[in-house]
């Protein structure tokens, strides 16, 4: 199946624009090594590797050397361009986006200077972001999912809304589910989703996939 993120693409891009910009090369030589360092001891997958890179990137692009060692002045000043900044889609950075960028200069700094970090850096505050899911009207509701459901012309379409609907998982996490990942158990459906962080088993009680088991079984059968 074709992928929809291209995450391995962007890495690559992403790697290959740092490697082709004009920073210094011991910043260059710098950023690589901690996003390898990452990957080795902490096991980040390459979506991972892509924030980090593409966060840090621009972080360099405005702090050039600097991005090093920054004063406080520097760090704020980088702060207040970002903020100003319009992103590859004409609009200005979130601020769950400012707080990746400050959390991503913070432990790379920190990185660089051997676990250390100037004092200065204890007001350097990560802004707190609600969750833009957090409010009831931003969420589909009940009579919204059976609108999308009657609106589904097949089986296979109908199965892929209600599961997302009754499990929450991840549209990249549903594609890489197969006919024989589905198995019946006393208590309903349940399937088993093999994605990168690791084996996750994910049961539906038959209350609650009284909308998906029907669905996602006409599919297993047929």
């Amino acid at each position: 199946m074709e992928p929809i993120y291209h995450v391995k693409q962007n890495l690559e891009k992403v790697k290959q624009r740092l490697k082709n910009s004009d920073l210094p090369d011991n910043v260059k030589d710098k950023i690589f090594e901690f996003v390898e360092v990452l990957r080795e001891g902490s096991g980040i997958k390459e979506h991972r590797q892509y924030f980090y890179y593409e966060r840090l990137l621009i972080l360099s692009e405005i702090l050039e050397e600097k991005i090093l060692n920054p004063s406080k002045q520097d760090v704020l000043n980088a702060i207040s361009e970002l903020w100003d900044r319009a992103t590859m889609r004409h609009a200005s950075y979130s601020p769950s986006t400012i707080s990746d960028f400050k959390k991503v200069l913070k432990k790379f700094v920190r990185y660089v200077n051997d676990g250390e970090l100037p004092k200065f850096w204890k007001d350097i505050h990560a802004e707190k972001v609600k969750s833009r899911y957090s409010a009831a009207d931003q969420m589909i509701t009940y009579d919204e999912l059976q609108s999308l459901l009657n609106a589904c012309k097949n089986s296979r379409d109908k199965a892929i809304i209600s599961l997302l609907w009754d499990s929450g998982i991840r549209v990249s996490e549903i594609l890489k589910l197969k006919v024989k990942d589905f198995q019946r158990s006393s208590d309903g459906l349940y399937a088993t989703l093999n994605i990168e962080e690791g084996s996750k088993n994910l049961k539906y009680p038959g209350i609650v996939m009284m909308s998906s088991i029907p669905c996602s079984e006409s599919i297993r059968d047929s």
